[in-house]
């Protein structure tokens, strides 16, 4: 059966066959959303949602943001193969595409949300998965399936584009690394939210006496340790104050905007912080820890 069997004849709106005429351009919509949601290339999110708002499937301006990436209701549900996906999320990583679609795409400060285009459903991760693997035959299976991080009590599948070199490649992040395989853990995904808890705690128990979000500078992963080179920000984006750091104040030689550089090591699901500069103005990681950790080239930005 092709990958791309998804007919008009599937999409059911409390049991109701869509009949008008933005009904049908809803349905082509559907079927583009997933195509490209087999991730056998780089998203182009944007004529989606043109499309889906100039149907009325969407209200552009009601837009849920959040990392860079909006989320949208789906006035009428999208009904696949027993599966009513309630809400669509993209982002996009094309400067001029953010200047040419203000409305659809931002860029927030810290790492690229990437290219991406989601669908939310309200089910358990497993449960889309298992979807994906029936409705999406036949494509690269390098789409991701998490546990919404924005969206309570729903999980989301998505095929996320970085520029890389020079060159669009989709899916990068979503292979299964290795031991010593960097890899760069998504937004929403479970390793970014257990090594930002992690960080957290760390910060929160030894060295910052207030409330706190990282900007990430870099993020990278292998099955085993992680590295973090991130900006410390008040949740409203402010710099940390000096008062409000443990012992002698802020950083000798960064004191205002507070930066996080810090090696952590996989604990079963969970993360831990190994070592830790929270002013980043020393070296942290040197030639004895590479050797120590079997850290890969390129894993921070050190070496």
């Amino acid at each position: 059966m092709s990958p791309f069997r998804i007919l008009r004849s599937l999409i059911f709106v409390g049991g109701a066959a869509l009949a008008t005429a933005n009904a049908s351009a809803f349905a082509a919509d559907q079927t583009e959303i997933l195509r490209q949601l087999t991730c056998a290339g780089k998203p182009n999110p944007t004529p989606i949602l043109q499309g889906l708002a100039q149907s009325g499937s969407i209200e552009v301006s009601t837009g849920q943001r959040q990392d860079s990436s909006t989320c949208w209701v789906l006035k009428t549900p999208m009904a696949v193969d027993g599966l009513s996906f309630d809400h669509i999320c993209a982002s996009s990583e094309d400067p001029q595409d953010i200047a040419d679609h203000p409305a659809l795409f931002w860029r927030g400060p810290g790492t690229s949300a990437g290219t991406a285009l989601s669908l939310a459903a309200p089910v358990g991760m497993e449960a889309l998965k298992a979807w994906a693997a029936k409705t999406l035959q036949g494509g690269t299976g390098a789409y991701t399936v998490d546990e919404s991080s924005r969206l309570s009590g729903e999980s989301e599948i998505s095929c996320i584009g970085y520029e890389t070199d020079g060159a669009d490649k989709a899916g990068a992040n979503t292979a299964s690394p290795t031991a010593t395989a960097i890899h760069v853990p998504i937004r929403g995904s479970p390793d970014r939210l257990a090594i930002s808890t992690a960080i957290h705690r760390w910060l929160i128990e030894d060295h910052l006496n207030a409330p706190n979000e990282l900007i990430y500078e870099q993020i990278r992963a292998t099955d085993r340790y992680a590295y973090v080179f991130a900006k410390i920000r008040t949740p409203d984006g402010k710099p940390i104050g000096k008062k409000d750091w443990f012992g002698a104040g802020g950083c000798e030689n960064d004191p205002v905007p507070g930066m996080v550089e810090a090696l952590l090591q996989r604990n079963g699901d969970d993360w831990s912080v190994i070592k830790g500069n929270r002013c980043a103005d020393d070296i942290l990681i040197d030639d004895s820890d590479k050797a120590k950790y079997g850290l890969p080239a390129g894993f921070t930005n050190q070496f």
